[in-house]
């Protein structure tokens, strides 16, 4: 899933940063952008929760994306796969406020040299919320990537848990991703920071 996406977030000898690059998920969306597509690229990965894995090319930053205060254009990428719809829920120890998603975004783009690339997906269907993630849809998401120039964006489906197929704007605007309790629809996107 997001293939094409993640290929056309990073570049070869990019600086790629990863949001939540996982506890139990071995920074597979990093290493995706990082050293599986090209050697040279460098990654720091970001996680409130730690990461105890060591990978060529790799660095782990154990805390908060904002308070790590990276420097102004800092990366040519930033990859946030599975992250930004939790942010600000209280789930991870964090301080609960319901426009932390924006506030990370708003950080993502200083942190992103001008050109940069975001790689992001989140839950997408029909609006709304649970206690550990949000639902975009696309006035949601619209707003929250204001800032930025979408270049690419692509649908999933998912069936039966496991299986997530390609999907176009009308199908996802009807799935439903509260009321099971888990993700049903998928929005990966890839935005640009202007210059």
């Amino acid at each position: 899933m997001c293939s094409g996406c993640s290929r056309a977030c990073c570049r070869p000898r990019s600086r790629c940063r990863s949001i939540s690059s996982g506890a139990e998920r071995p920074a597979t969306a990093s290493r995706d952008c990082s050293t599986a597509l090209w050697p040279s690229t460098t990654t720091t990965g970001v996680d409130l929760r730690p990461y105890s894995y060591t990978h060529p090319g790799f660095r782990f930053v154990h805390g908060d994306f904002i308070r790590a205060r990276f420097p102004n254009a800092e990366f040519d990428a930033v990859v946030a796969v599975s992250a930004i719809e939790h942010c600000g829920l209280g789930q991870y120890g964090e301080t609960e406020s319901v426009h932390d998603d924006a506030a990370i975004v708003r950080e993502i783009h200083r942190v992103l040299e001008p050109g940069g690339r975001l790689l992001l997906t989140v839950p997408f269907g029909q609006p709304g919320q649970t206690s550990w993630y949000r639902v975009y849809d696309k006035a949601r998401l619209d707003r929250l990537l204001a800032s930025f120039a979408v270049k690419k964006i692509e649908y999933y489906v998912g069936e039966n848990r496991r299986d997530w197929r390609p999907a176009d704007e009308a199908e996802i605007a009807r799935v439903d991703s509260v009321s099971p309790g888990f993700t049903q629809g998928v929005a990966c996107v890839v935005a640009v920071k202007g210059s």
